[in-house]
């Protein structure tokens, strides 16, 4: 909320920065609407079963500083409901575009709201790679039975395995393939959502030789 505000040159109203002018002036009416503009937003951003512990703020600057203290002081609610949607998230009845770009806008949310690492080490990069991993499970995890079960777990079962330094595949990590697999189905569906274009299964392997999951048709 509070880059929203920044983006829209607002934040002054809640930090009280931007003071009212004088009562009849010229521009108080102005102020005034954007005062109740940004006030909207405020509630709008609280849970409707949170706004009753806010009446009683008699300013927006009140109000603001409320709800910062009470839920400015860390995303961990937040990144916990989040990771919660993305581990009930299933395939169920929707396409494989429909349901990979609900996944993704989780991600999107996800990571909007985490501690982004600025540093170009080898640490970010690993932890990047780990992170797509967890992307790819996720992803299989959730799908139906379009795709075979039992697949599904070996793959998910071989990229732990590869967490913990114990599969190696073609002298090259089970990680690296699983990136790159990430990477391709990323690319396929992002252009299949983009075109509103349905997609299915048509067949699924996975050998030391060949890194190969999915088959579009």
């Amino acid at each position: 909320m509070k880059i929203v505000l920044g983006a829209k040159n607002k934040l002054g109203f809640v930090n009280a920065k931007i003071e009212a002018p004088e009562e009849g002036s010229e521009g108080f009416e102005r102020w005034k609407g954007c005062d109740y503009m940004v006030a909207s937003w405020l509630w709008n951003s609280i849970a409707k079963d949170l706004v009753g512990g806010f009446l009683y703020a008699t300013s927006l600057k009140e109000l603001w500083d409320e709800i910062s203290e009470r839920f400015g002081g860390s995303n961990g609610p937040m990144i916990y409901q989040i990771k919660r949607r993305i581990s009930l998230l299933m395939q169920d009845g929707l396409s494989i575009t429909s349901y990979y770009t609900k996944l993704k806008e989780l991600w999107y949310e996800l990571e909007n709201i985490r501690v982004i690492l600025s540093c170009t080490c080898g640490s970010v990069k690993i932890s990047t790679e780990v992170d797509n991993c967890d992307k790819l499970m996720q992803f299989l995890m959730g799908l139906n039975g379009a795709y075979d079960q039992d697949q599904k777990t070996k793959a998910v079962v071989a990229i732990g395995k590869e967490h913990e330094g114990l599969y190696i595949l073609d002298k090259s990590s089970f990680l690296s393939s699983a990136i790159q697999f990430y990477h391709k189905v990323k690319h396929l569906l992002d252009s299949l959502a983009l075109n509103s274009v349905n997609t299915s299964f048509s067949s699924v392997s996975i050998n030391k030789e060949n890194f190969q999951l999915f088959n579009f048709a």
